[in-house]
Parts: structure tokens; sequence; C-alpha cells
């Protein structure tokens, strides 16, 4: 009669932990408001549904687009997908900006204009005051290293 009790006891405890785990409802991570093109998501923009299923590829935790700039207009409400995302631009075209050319020893310092946008990290072409047009690496806002 006690091994009874105990394995009823046990099948139940199971049975309630297994039910609940397997058919807890997923959270989906959703727009508490809408965001224009080029608006960066923070977390206050964000917040967390229950769904009867998760969406594939759909963003699974807020630090894959936290920082990260909407590419079109978004709706609120709408489920997040890192697609939606970019890099924030931090140079924009015709924008003038420091080239910094580095040595071992040595900085120079010369000012261009940037002929597209950039992220941080990617190559873009300045035009330099001479007219000669040279690849640099985004640093930061109107920052370009010449490698």
């Amino acid at each position: 009669m006690r091994n009874n009790i105990r394995t009823v006891f046990y099948l139940t405890f199971v049975f309630f932990f297994a039910h609940s785990y397997c058919f807890a409802e997923p959270e989906v991570l959703v727009l508490k408001h809408a965001l224009r093109p080029g608006d960066v998501v923070t977390a206050q923009d964000l917040e967390w549904e229950t769904t009867q299923h998760f969406p594939s590829g759909a963003v699974q935790n807020p630090t894959e687009i936290i920082g990260k700039s909407a590419k079109a207009h978004l709706r609120a409400g709408l489920v997040m997908y890192p697609n939606l995302f970019e890099l924030p631009k931090v140079i924009q075209q015709g924008q003038t900006v420091e080239v910094i050319l580095r040595s071992e020893s040595l900085d120079i310092r010369y000012t261009g204009v940037a002929t597209q946008d950039g992220v941080r990290g990617q190559t873009i072409s300045i035009r330099m005051p001479s007219g000669t047009t040279i690849g640099a690496t985004v640093l930061d806002p109107g920052r370009v290293l010449v490698p």
C-alpha cells in the first residue's frame, strides 16, 4: 500500500511537472510601440508576450537587437526578427570626417568627406581635399582610420 501511494504521488508530480514544462505557452519578443526607420532599439522598446507557438527565427535574446536600428517602419506588437535591424550608421554620406593615418610612433589627422554612409568597422570611401578617394575604416561618429 505504501509503495502504491508513493507511485501515485510520483506519477502525479511527474505529470504536472511535465505538463507545465511541456505545455507552457512560449513568450515572444515584441515592440511596445512603433519604430521609424533608423530608430535605435532600447530595452524600453521591447516586451515579452505569450503566444501559442514560437515563430521560427524570432529573436530569443533582446541583446541580439538592442543598440541596432530599424531598417523600416515597424508597428507596435510586431514579433522581433534579427533581419528587421541593422547596425546604426555612425557616418552619413557627405559628412566631414576626421581621417586618421596611424603608424607605430605617429598619428596624422586630416579631414575628408564621406562618399557613403558607414557603420562601425565598415570600410567606406572618403574624398580627400586633394580630390583623391581613399578607403578607411569607420571608428566612431565622425572618425575613420586608414589602415
